[in-house]
């Protein structure tokens, strides 16, 4: 295996484990130990990168990196006169040599207090947000920077602020009341949907689908349901969005990488399988008391998967949950997916002056969609000359590559 794929191999296991690691680390020492042992599972994945390198692949790489870390952490506080060990758990504090194997029950347990306990009332959303993605996910600034819509040196300076906050206070953390709270399930489901549709639409990568981030996302959405915690059925909302998301993952990109429109998909190549899954979710998810977010966006991504054909699309029901969609939860963004369904039902002459109303309000001003749907739909009003205008300040914003040669392709069509 060469060097490039050893990379590879450990970029794919840091998505796949680093988040675990640190989860079951914190519940052996505490999450008060929680910059400590970041850093120390950082450490074992660029130990797996030198030895891998020059001594080959062991047979269970995530096996292989929990016990380096474990080993690691047991070093490193055995070195550390800072410890305090009546915070340590008594279990662990005393144990000498770690045990190489951890219960999968052991690790989502983990994984799961740690994941609403990132979500305490003491921060802010935003770094609520942002202390879970970058704890449990290992999300690279400039993947935190588009779907949080923030500019990468604002996420640098939070995620600092967050830090210095965290050290501050850090016995906060060790508290495990209200964990299952409504406040921090809602805040863990803001996560996992913007982790999911990170990996829909990756950042700064060379492809256009992060599957690891999408499953990710699914496996802790699939983990609170299962526990039962508060909110569940909008869990199940928010599953049933992935579920149908996931669907149509092999019709998103032809055969030679380039991005295909829903217009364009091959509906065949959509995964029933998936499909019948977010039904499931979407089903369960009909016995919330009150409707959110998430259940009308998985309505609306139902009704594209359900759909014959692009033609057979029900516009004018995916407007009307739309404008449901803006009294729950205003956003520009779901004012550009209303735009598109209304573009479809009066025709794009009809909404390109509201468009310019959303690029006049300056949030979405440096943001590629806004200029990629204007792009749209000057070229089906059959003005070239401006749509390729919009499709090259679309191209210069964008930050993937796939998209990036989507949009060149449009420019050269007109």
């Amino acid at each position: 295996m060469s060097a490039e794929d050893i990379q590879q191999l450990t970029a794919h296991l840091f998505r796949e484990n680093s988040g675990k690691m640190v989860a079951v680390l914190s519940k052996i020492y505490g999450l008060h130990q929680l910059e400590a042992i970041t850093d120390i599972v950082q450490d074992a994945f660029e130990t797996a990168i030198n030895k891998w390198k020059y001594g080959g692949l062991p047979q269970n790489p995530s096996a292989w990196l929990m016990t380096v870390a474990k080993n690691k952490a047991v070093n490193y506080f055995k070195r550390d006169s800072r410890l305090d060990r009546s915070e340590t758990n008594e279990n662990v504090a005393a144990q000498a040599e770690p045990s190489p194997v951890f219960l999968d029950g052991e690790i989502e347990d983990s994984q799961l207090r740690l994941l609403l306990t990132c979500c305490h009332p003491t921060f802010s959303m935003k770094n609520q947000v942002l202390l879970t993605l970058s704890i449990l996910t290992g999300f690279r600034r400039n993947e935190l920077a588009n779907p949080l819509m923030m500019e990468e040196e604002a996420i640098n300076k939070a995620v600092g602020r967050t830090k210095k906050h965290l050290r501050e206070n850090i016995r906060i953390l060790d508290s495990t009341s209200s964990l299952n709270s409504a406040e921090r399930v809602a805040v863990v489901h803001t996560v996992l949907y913007l982790m999911f549709n990170e990996g829909y639409k990756s950042t700064g990568s060379a492809d256009l689908i992060n599957h690891d981030l999408c499953f990710e996302a699914i496996r802790l959405a699939k983990l609170l349901c299962e526990r039962k915690t508060a909110l569940v059925h909008e869990t199940e909302a928010l599953l049933a969005i992935m579920f149908f998301g996931l669907a149509r993952f092999p019709a998103r990109t032809s055969a030679d990488g380039k991005i295909m429109t829903l217009e364009k998909q091959d509906r065949s190549l959509w995964d029933v399988r998936f499909i019948k899954e977010g039904d499931h979710y979407l089903d369960r998810s009909k016995k919330a008391a009150e409707i959110s977010k998430y259940h009308i966006e998985a309505i609306v991504s139902s009704i594209h998967c359900h759909a014959s054909d692009f033609k057979d699309t029900d516009w004018n029901q995916i407007y009307y949950l739309h404008e449901q969609l803006e009294k729950i939860e205003y956003s520009e963004l779901g004012q550009l997916n209303k735009l598109v369904a209304l573009s479809y039902i009066k025709g794009p002459s009809a909404v390109i002056s509201q468009l310019e109303e959303i690029k006049q309000s300056g949030t979405l001003r440096n943001h590629y969609l806004l200029y990629a749907l204007e792009g749209d739909l000057l070229a089906r009003m059959n003005k070239p000359a401006l749509a390729k205008r919009s499709f090259k300040r679309a191209y210069e914003l964008s930050k993937n590559q796939v998209e990036q040669e989507f949009l060149n392709d449009r420019i050269l069509e007109l």
